[in-house]
């Protein structure tokens, strides 16, 4: 397929072309958006802390345990593959979210290394909701940290009433 010049522009902005028609993606303009809402959640769980304390935190502990994770899984993955080991090795990637346990399925302990994985997920949605909530209920509050409680709750079922909606 060949592009035309406005094609990767569309793309990096938010929008591209499918055979479908015009479907939203992330892109710049939605990662402007959300790197608002994150910049906003890390300034206010940040408030008080040194440099030292923010860099520690916020950059050098998740970057450092996403490095290991992805490390450590992602080469095992990486094996099974080359050497025909498993779902992922003898059928490839099949299933993308399936992927995972697939490959977990070959390790010991793969009933537990499932229920962590699943648990580390639930405690990331949950996080992102709570935080997107915070920021929106801050947002609304005219910046104020401390919001009605009301508000809050408010925000915060609307977040996951409507994030339950992509579940299904």
């Amino acid at each position: 397929m060949f592009w035309s010049v406005a094609e990767p522009v569309a793309y990096l902005t938010g929008w591209y072309k499918t055979p479908l028609g015009v479907e939203p993606n992330i892109g710049l303009k939605g990662g402007v958006k959300l790197l608002s809402n994150i910049n906003m959640f890390i300034a206010r769980i940040s408030s008080g802390r040194t440099v030292r304390e923010f860099i520690t935190a916020v950059l050098l502990a998740p970057t450092l345990v996403t490095i290991i994770w992805m490390s450590i899984y992602g080469g095992i993955a990486i094996d099974q593959v080359l050497n025909g080991v498993g779902a992922l090795g003898t059928e490839g990637l099949t299933e993308v979210p399936l992927a995972m346990f697939q490959m977990f399925d070959q390790l010991p302990m793969s009933t537990l290394l499932s229920v962590i994985a699943i648990l580390l997920i639930l405690v990331f949605f949950i996080t992102s909701s709570d935080s997107g909530s915070l920021v929106i209920d801050s947002i609304t509050a005219g910046g104020k940290i401390d919001a009605p409680v009301p508000q809050h709750i408010f925000w915060a079922s609307l977040a996951r009433l409507l994030s339950s909606t992509h579940v299904a």
